[in-house]
């Protein structure tokens, strides 16, 4: 802390003289920097220059290096902050040479923090020298003679040799160093004749570093020392960096030394590019055309393209990389540098890639496998073209060509017979040569075509054929490709978009050479700067050249369909949107909407629908016409889709494309959308009325894409949509006992109510006055006497019943998802309530799947949308739980521990309860949360009357039994594979033990989503939370009363004892499975003992129909062990824990026998004397873990067995 009687200029004078002489005192020099470093320090004290000056040049007298290192460090840094704030005046006034004592300060610097304000430091007395020297003769004469010593005190440290300490506290780094010292040597070209010639002598060292740290400080000496300074220099360094760049072609090379010469070259590479952009900002081209001139590099690879042997490489496509990789970094330097390269290099590559003769020489054999020579030429031209897009802005070039003067300043050269010489643009990288690379990869026959076609036809000329109205054009394919051989090929991708055409070469290497050629092709026409100077006839043949590569493809998944598709997306990017619109789309939408008539050939139009997903991303032009032309086609394809394998796959497969990639919708585009929601609910019913019943992945697909479509809805086209969605619905729900009923064919067929016609997309009457308008009495006759193909739509000789119900499940389905969609706006106040009744009587009521799912997810989101002015939630509730089969709170409430009413309670009404409960839950309803107690109550009614498999006495069962018994796999709770001896009952216990997972659970099932963007469901904030504990509380009270000795069952084993509260263990272990980590984390620990004794119990026979279930329990209790927290509550349940685990080490599921294990070794952080009484039993038990059948186990094992050894 600096005194305030400091800020007095006779005391700050007296304190500065006190420290200028003090610091000639050795024992003071210590005392005297501090204060010195505490004056410069404090804001209220101003030093003046001359003040400063003084303690300077007393400074300067103390030699620096003899002092420790803090010393030091305080010295450089007041020394630092003195040039920081009065350099100049310290250059001018102080008789010391300032120059000339900083190099005295910091020779001989060994400490990294020493070292890197040492740098710093002689960088900014030489920046002060030199904007001093105008003015002051004696710092240019300072400058001029300490030069070289500056240098030589500096250079020495390169390259920088240093490794950080293990316990680095001061972050100092070898890079640090190494980038504090190349800019303290590239700060002025006064050291370019020093510098230089030693960083050339660096690259021709042994040393990989030393090259590696030369090739970076050569970049930074071009930016630093400017074109001029380098000059003298540039033919020595392009030899000394060609070297580096050549070595990995080098004849004899070891392997072991190839990676090392390949990490040089990659660095010479950018210290090449890194010299021409520095050379290119000063206005100079000296090192482009050195390197162009060169024979080694431009003439080599010129000449291994033409067959010729060349000296550097025994391998000449080895030679060809290396060399391809020059001239890329030639290009990517700079503008002018990349249109230098393209002009020298492009032409006789493209000439080479043009012809595909034999490959390069047979007398390379021995190097197989070679690559020909057009694939050769193509890799060139690829690297070269991508590096001049990079060095014309890359991403920064794809603004539209309209807002660029390129097309309007391109000039065209022309011989006395008309033919084109070069095009040039202003701004374009590849100087005007882009017509002669997309000439070498579409094919000179090709081109020569058209040119024949069309003689004297300008870049603006319309093609033969094309129509004048584009509308029409879009419609009708054939026309703009009439007279056109190349783009015939894209008309045919409906018939043959599954065959290869081959030329009797090498189907890889052709593979090869188209992927070069698109790779090739989209960097030339994605980008603006590049496709400009290309005519529009031009641009019109690559984009043929596409759709051909695209409808060759023999698989979804090929190479070069993946990059035809990547080509069409980055030309709409480019602003090529209206050429596609007019060439691309329809041919496009005519291969993936080839609908067939007949039991044909599977359908093939997946590229093609890609590539249209593709072309319709959020921010593309052709989205709302790609949206228009699907909605147009979807009534004919879902028509179509009948008994049609082909059609069906197609209709599955874009309406996918609609609610996954099309969705979500924007704001401008819910007029599509509503229309697309509107024919897929329209469509539906009127193949329901007409007694056709569509394939399962085609209803399941309706339903996804009604939702996608209606969510994006205005409210006007909501409301019309829910009227027709309502009135089936509600048709559906009047037909459904009827058709439910066991009775044969004739009885069903006879007994279904009157329903009314097909909707025809005009406005229902309102759901009051809405009634049956015609009879359906045909529809079970229609559909038994329907035929399909075997497995996708109805079988033969099905019952008419059955089929009934199929049609009843896709109108219910498709229905349901519109009315999941819609607003919380368009919900119908005064029809809510029998909206939702009929969701939940369908729910019952139709067979367990898709449809019965999407009824549960509709219901849930009118609960979560319930309007304020209809029913009160409380009464909807318990409306809701009659129609379900399970009694109200009152009912359970008069007797909790009795046997419950038989209402009819099934496994669906846990499920639709929990499904319904959910939306309540997510809007935060206060009348959702007490019907928790409902599922918890039934489950503890069954307490006591668990069914044993193959056993009906309450004796104890074995262990390898009970472990044995635990079921394989279940995909939904009510669905799994259950064990033997499981009574209808034990069903229902399982569906309302999942009730607890089904509510929390982000994990969607089923074909709808209750999601905020597809169901506009009201989100409240800590739902899952709030459900969680709620949750929690029940069940944490009912296990403890269960635990109570008025609750215990006498002369009953602990098995049986535990089998009591088995069913609550079962919830509680289903609430942790649903509810997110992040909420359950913190109470693991106090919840321990309640996931052990569930681990113990759920082994029985008939309690856990989900191997999941238990697979998750164990992951908490790992979770628990190796938690820092929880390991203390597992340290006094060692015993229990350790017996837990090895009885399922037994388990007849080898994923819990692989968690059980991984839990054994978790174990091992827990203290020593707690482990090793129980060492003997674990080592015991692995003993038949070690022979286990599934090899994971068994390695598990072997790591179990490993640690408990050593202990």
């Amino acid at each position: 802390m600096v005194p305030g009687s400091v800020q007095s200029e006779p005391i700050r004078e007296h304190v500065v003289q006190f420290l200028s002489s003090r610091l000639s005192d050795w024992p003071s020099v210590h005392g005297c920097l501090t204060g010195i470093a505490g004056l410069q320090a404090a804001e209220a004290v101003q030093l003046a220059p001359t003040q400063t000056a003084k303690l300077v040049k007393a400074l300067l007298e103390v030699q620096i290096t003899t002092l420790p290192q803090a010393d030091r460090m305080l010295a450089l840094t007041i020394l630092h902050i003195a040039l920081q704030k009065h350099g100049t005046e310290l250059v001018v006034t102080t008789e010391v040479d300032m120059l000339q004592g900083v190099i005295a300060s910091i020779d001989g610097e060994k400490d990294p923090r020493c070292l890197m304000l040492s740098f710093q430091l002689a960088q900014q007395t030489v920046r002060i020298y030199e904007q001093a020297a105008p003015q002051v003769c004696a710092a240019q004469h300072s400058l001029d003679a300490n030069k070289e010593e500056l240098v030589d005190v500096v250079a020495c440290y390169f390259p920088i040799s240093f490794s950080p300490p293990p316990n680095n506290v001061h972050g100092i780094t070898r890079q640090d160093l190494a980038a504090a010292l190349q800019d303290a040597l590239t700060c002025t070209p006064l050291f370019a004749p020093l510098f230089i010639p030693m960083l050339l002598e660096k690259l021709s060292s042994n040393l990989r570093q030393a090259k590696l740290d030369a090739l970076v400080a050569l970049t930074a000496a071009a930016e630093g020392y400017g074109p001029a300074a380098l000059q003298p220099h540039l033919s020595t360094m392009w030899v000394a960096v060609r070297a580096e760049l050549l070595a990995p072609a080098a004849p004899a090379l070891l392997p072991a030394d190839l990676a090392s010469a390949q990490q040089a070259a990659e660095k010479a590479a950018e210290c090449l590019t890194g010299l021409i952009t520095a050379q290119s900002r000063q206005g100079s081209d000296s090192l482009v055309n050195l390197v162009l001139a060169d024979q080694q590099v431009c003439g080599d690879l010129l000449g291994c393209l033409s067959g010729v042997k060349q000296r550097g490489s025994e391998d000449p496509t080895l030679q060809v990389e290396t060399l391809t990789k020059v001239a890329a970094a030639v290009a990517a330097g700079s503008l002018p540098a990349s249109q230098m390269t393209c002009k020298h290099l492009l032409p006789p590559l493209a000439a080479a890639a043009s012809h595909s003769p034999p490959s390069t020489g047979q007398q390379h054999q021995e190097h197989k496998p070679h690559q020909t020579q057009q694939q050769l030429a193509l890799s060139v031209i690829l690297a070269i073209v991508t590096a001049a897009v990079k060095a014309a802005g890359g991403a920064g070039a794809t603004s539209s060509p309209e807002a660029m003067p390129n097309r309007r300043l391109c000039s065209r050269k022309q011989d006395a017979g008309g033919h084109d010489h070069a095009r040039e643009c202003e701004g374009d990288p590849m100087g005007g040569t882009g017509a002669a690379v997309l000439e070498a990869v579409i094919g000179s026959q090709r081109l020569q075509d058209h040119s024949s076609a069309n003689p004297g036809g300008g870049g603006g000329a319309t093609m033969p054929g094309r129509q004048s109205d584009g509308d029409a054009e879009m419609h009708d394919s054939a026309g703009w490709m009439q007279g056109n051989s190349s783009q015939q090929l894209a008309r045919e991708m409906p018939s043959s978009n599954g065959t290869e055409h081959t030329n009797g070469g090498d189907d890889s290497e052709e593979d090869a050479v188209q992927l070069l050629q698109l790779q090739v092709l989209t960097e030339l026409v994605s980008f603006p700067a590049t496709s400009s100077p290309l005519s529009s006839q031009e641009l019109q043949e690559a984009l043929a050249l596409v759709l051909e590569c695209l409808r060759g493809s023999s698989s979804n998944g090929s190479a070069a369909a993946m990059q035809a598709i990547s080509a069409l997306t980055k030309m709409a990017g480019a602003g090529h949107a209206k050429l596609l619109e007019q060439r691309a789309l329809a041919p496009l939408l005519t291969s993936a909407t080839n609908i067939s008539s007949g039991q044909g050939a599977p359908w093939r139009g997946g590229l093609p629908l890609q590539a249209l997903a593709a072309l319709a991303t959020p921010a593309s032009h052709l989205r709302l016409h790609i949206l228009s032309s699907i909605q147009n086609l979807l009534p004919a394809m879902l028509a179509a889709s009948i008994s049609n394998e082909h059609n069906e796959q197609m209709l599955a497969a874009m309406l996918h494309v609609i609610s996954h990639s099309l969705a979500p919708f924007a704001e401008e585009e819910s007029t599509a959308a509503g229309s697309i929601g509107l024919d897929l609910v329209t469509g539906v019913a009127q193949l329901t009325l007409a007694g056709q019943v569509a394939a399962k992945e085609v209803s399941m697909a309706c339903a996804q894409a009604v939702q996608a479509a209606v969510a994006a809805c205005d409210a006007s086209q909501q409301l019309h949509i829910c009227q027709i969605a309502c009135t089936q619905l509600h048709q559906t729900c009047r037909q459904l006992p009827h058709a439910s009923a066991p009775n044969s064919a004739s009885h069903a067929s006879s007994s279904l109510h009157p329903g009314t016609g097909p909707p025809q997309g005009k406005p229902q009457q309102p759901l009051a006055t809405s009634q049956p308008s015609e009879h359906v009495d045909s529809i079970a006759a229609q559909a038994s006497a329907m035929p399909s193909s075997s497995g996708h739509g109805m079988e033969y000789n099905m019952h008419s019943a059955q089929q009934v119900l199929q049609l009843l499940a896709q109108s219910a389905m498709v229905s349901a998802a519109a009315v999941a969609a819609l607003c919380a706006a368009v919900v119908p106040h005064d029809r809510a309530m029998p909206l939702l009744k009929c969701l939940v009587k369908l729910a019952m009521g139709l067979p367990e799947g898709s449809s019965q799912h999407a009824c549960m997810i509709a219901a849930a989101a009118v609960v979560n949308k319930w309007p304020p002015g209809s029913f009160p939630l409380d009464d909807v509730m318990a409306c809701m739980l009659k129609l379900v089969g399970i009694p109200d709170l009152a009912q359970v409430s008069a007797n909790p521990s009795g046997p419950w009413p038989d209402n009819g309670v099934n496994p669906q009404s846990f499920t639709c309860l929990a499904t319904i409960l959910k939306g309540a839950c997510m809007a935060g309803h206060k009348a959702a949360l007490p019907l928790i107690a409902l599922p918890l109550s039934y489950l503890q009614s069954l307490e006591g009357q668990i069914t044993m498999s193959g056993s009906a006495s309450a004796n104890a069962v074995d262990a390898a039994q009970l472990t044995n018994a635990i079921p394989t796999h279940a995909s939904r709770p009510h669905q799994a594979a259950l064990p033997s001896g499981y009574r209808a009952g034990d069903q229902c216990c399982q569906a309302a033990a999942a009730v607890f997972e089904l509510v929390p659970s982000t994990k969607v099932v089923g074909v709808l989503s209750l999601s905020k963007d597809m169901a506009h469901v009201i989100v409240k904030p800590l739902w899952q939370q709030r459900f969680y504990t709620a949750a929690l509380q029940h069940l944490d009270k009912l296990l403890t009363e269960s635990e109570s000795p008025a609750s215990q069952t006498p002369d009953l084993p602990s098995s049986q004892g535990h089998g009591q509260k088995g069913r609550l263990l079962l919830a509680l272990a289903y609430l942790l499975k649903g509810t997110p980590a992040k909420i359950s984390r913190a109470d693991l620990s106090r919840l321990l003992r309640w996931l052990l004794m569930a681990l113990e119990t759920l082994q029985q026979p008939g309690l856990c129909a989900d191997k999941f279930v238990m697979a998750h329990l164990l992951e908490l209790v790992k979770s628990t062990i190796e938690d820092p927290t929880g390991r203390a509550t597992v340290e006094p349940e060692v015993q229990r824990v350790i017996s837990t685990l090895i009885c399922l080490t037994c388990c007849k599921d080898c994923d819990l026998r692989q968690g059980s294990l991984q839990c054994l070794v978790a174990m091992m952080d827990l203290p020593y004397h707690l482990l090793h009484p129980l060492r003997k039993q674990v080592l015991a038990a692995l003993a038949s873990s070690i022979d286990d059948n599934k090899r994971r186990v068994r390695q598990e094992a072997v790591r179990c067995l490993k640690v408990w050894s050593s202990t």
